[in-house]
């Protein structure tokens, strides 16, 4: 007989979900956000319906209504969840850009951005849930990996509060401009004189 009074529920139920930080937007525009990798979510992407609205807003890109309708099963693998709309979207994850990424847009509930199944397959991602890491196939390119220089990156609370600003938006852009061209020059003339003309003397 065992003794349920061993039994800690704790250790059951409960705790953090597989979250990664990500940062999802469009036309320059970013947000900051958590998706959800979940290999029992059997899609590609998917939105939250409330977080979709303003990201679009956000971003100046419009969602798209789908031919047909199709459902999605919820957690309870019963309700069926109608799905009428996606939106396409630049990913921003672990260092890698993924572009024109399709979410379809449902209700999720607490969660923003679900990976699903086959996004994570298509990938070739395996999770690391002990760690909380996502593992890239090897010999991944590192031509993959991006660094956000001309992007707006904002925070997930300000889309509830302000938009972009374009003025600002374009000054940024004028300053990394101004920066790679400055960069480039420093390269050529270190490739002419074989000296470095930012070291000091």
């Amino acid at each position: 007989m065992i003794d349920l009074s061993i039994l800690d529920l704790s250790q059951l139920l409960g705790g953090h979900q597989f979250l990664v930080p990500s940062q999802i937007g469009k036309n320059g525009y970013l947000v900051q956000t958590d998706s959800l990798a979940d290999t029992g979510a059997n899609g590609y992407t998917f939105i939250n319906t409330e977080f979709a609205i303003q990201v679009a807003k956000f971003c100046q890109t419009p969602a798209i209504r789908l031919q047909a309708t199709c459902y999605v099963k919820g957690y309870d693998g019963k309700t069926k969840e109608p799905v009428t709309h996606v939106i396409f979207l630049d990913l921003h994850i672990d260092g890698r850009q993924f572009k024109e990424v399709p979410l379809l847009i449902a209700n999720l509930g607490n969660h923003k951005i679900i990976l699903g199944r086959k996004w994570l397959a298509e990938q070739d991602i395996w999770l690391d849930v002990k760690n909380r890491r996502m593992m890239w196939p090897n010999g991944r390119s590192p031509e993959e990996r991006v660094r956000l220089r001309n992007e707006l990156v904002a925070p997930e609370g300000a889309l509830d509060w302000r938009a972009p600003n374009p003025a600002h938006q374009k000054e940024m852009e004028r300053r990394d401009r101004a920066m790679e061209a400055h960069d480039r020059k420093i390269q050529i003339l270190k490739r002419n004189t074989g000296e470095d003309p930012r070291t000091p003397y």
